[in-house]
């Protein structure tokens, strides 16, 4: 994986074409499967539908693709795989679709996956869209938006969408990293979608989950009973000024769709919606390999031991899951783990993760408030020795405030910040001598929380 030219270097190349790129962008990518075309020498394993070695200078994208190719390039400087890429920086909403001269065709029923690397702001929209090369207004979608987090399986029926899935909670795309895309379909009408971060990122050294969504269209069809079957593909980007998306390595890469021919498989994904006493567990299953259903669950504990475990649910597709958990104790670290066991008694566990409650507002303390006099002849003086904690760490001020018969004399503020603090303030009051005096101290915290204590002295 290869991105060697910067920013400043792409907008120079792409001014050249006219585009104007900044990086402000409202991005949508599409990988289109449809309507016509006949599947040859297809390897279930992994067969290569589209990874633009072809282009050549001999073969051009004009050759292969239609619509709107001069929005479109082959580019050298950022690749997952091979020596060159499909890249885009348009913001008009223009799209190519394949016409003829692909390795292979994707039919219904098949898995595929691409790879993309985009440089744009957060709140940018990603499309998946199989479509037909000859009929672009009929197509299913996967519709990824960062800007109203959502995910949505659908299709287009002559230009109008319809969707079967929509997901609202899923975790943010990154940007400047290939992620790998994943779509399932079955013959059923079953599709399943996923969207993984690269094993080179992560530390555990496996390909995150970082979106999944599965939906059924009940038609199982484009429209008017046309099932829709084998196709060719395209690639559709869009949005605002800052738009750059670069495509890479579709394959067919399981023939039977559904993630059929695999072994069981589930993933633990990150707690969400962590409060103080509660917390979302997340998981995927993957895959069911073969089987008609699993269980899942989640085993969970405070940190050091899973002691506790979820109600199994039932599932018969793959996608995500979550739990709910209440009554945690606040400002404790857990963890936890997806478990899976399949119809035909195949299990699978992922990996172990944590999280940590938030901790409650607490009131913040007073630990010391000690009076010295420290007065001569002229003045009654005295000396203020103060200390004060929060277990929250958000301390925020301490005053101590001199008073005489309700008549406060005078006042010193101090601003503090974290778990504890301490200091000195001192008071005096010109020929005050002979008179018992009220100190008040006050320590407020970040929250506006506070603990107030007054002492006398006589000075």
């Amino acid at each position: 994986m290869t991105n060697e030219k910067n920013s400043d270097e792409k907008q120079q190349t792409n001014e050249g074409r006219g585009i104007n790129i900044t990086r402000r962008s409202y991005v949508a990518l599409s990988a289109i499967l449809g309507g016509l075309g006949t599947a040859t020498g297809v390897d279930a394993a992994s067969t290569v539908i589209e990874d633009f070695e072809r282009y050549d200078g001999t073969t051009t994208l004009d050759d292969v693709y239609s619509s709107s190719t001069r929005a479109f390039d082959v580019v050298t400087d950022t690749v997952f795989e091979g020596n060159q890429s499909l890249y885009s920086g348009n913001s008009s909403g223009l799209f190519i679709n394949s016409t003829s001269g692909l390795d292979t065709y994707p039919s219904i029923g098949d898995t595929v996956e691409w790879y993309t690397w985009s440089r744009a702001d957060a709140g940018d929209r990603l499309h998946f869209l199989p479509q037909s090369e000859t009929d672009r207004d009929n197509h299913y979608s996967i519709d990824h938006s960062l800007r109203d987090d959502r995910m949505r399986l659908g299709l287009y029926v002559d230009g109008t969408s319809e969707y079967f899935a929509v997901d609202t909670d899923f975790t943010t795309t990154r940007d400047e990293r290939w992620l790998r895309h994943r779509l399932e379909t079955e013959d059923t009408g079953t599709a399943h979608a996923f969207t993984y971060e690269l094993h080179e990122y992560n530390p555990s050294g496996e390909d995150t989950l970082l979106n999944s969504i599965s939906g059924i269209d009940a038609e199982a069809s484009i429209s008017d009973g046309q099932e829709f079957s084998t196709g060719g593909i395209g690639w559709l980007v869009y949005g605002g000024s800052g738009t750059e998306r670069w495509f890479d390595r579709l394959t067919k890469v399981d023939d039977r769709g559904g993630g059929g021919g695999g072994s069981l498989s589930v993933t633990t994904d990150g707690a969400t919606d962590v409060a103080e006493t509660s917390a979302t567990l997340n998981g995927s299953l993957t895959d069911l390999g073969g089987a008609d259903s699993a269980d899942v669950s989640f085993e969970w504990g405070p940190s050091g031991g899973l002691s506790n475990a979820t109600t199994p649910q039932a599932l018969s597709a793959t996608g995500r899951f979550s739990e709910e958990l209440t009554g945690l104790d606040s400002g404790a670290d857990y963890e936890f783990r997806a478990i899976a066991e399949a119809s035909d008694g195949g299990t699978d566990t992922g990996d172990i993760l944590t999280f940590a409650t938030d901790v409650g507002q607490t009131v913040p303390e007073i630990d010391r408030i000690e009076l010295t006099d420290i007065g001569n002849p002229t003045w009654a003086w005295v000396e203020v020795d103060w200390a004060v904690s929060d277990a929250g760490g958000d301390l925020n001020a301490v005053e101590t405030a001199f008073a005489l018969g309700g008549s406060r004399k005078g006042s010193e503020t101090t601003s503090v910040s974290g778990s504890s603090a301490s200091g000195i303030h001192r008071h005096r009051e010109r020929d005050g001598q002979g008179q018992t005096y009220d100190v008040t101290l006050t320590v407020t915290d970040a929250n506006g929380n506070s603990t107030s204590e007054t002492k006398q002295i006589d000075l």
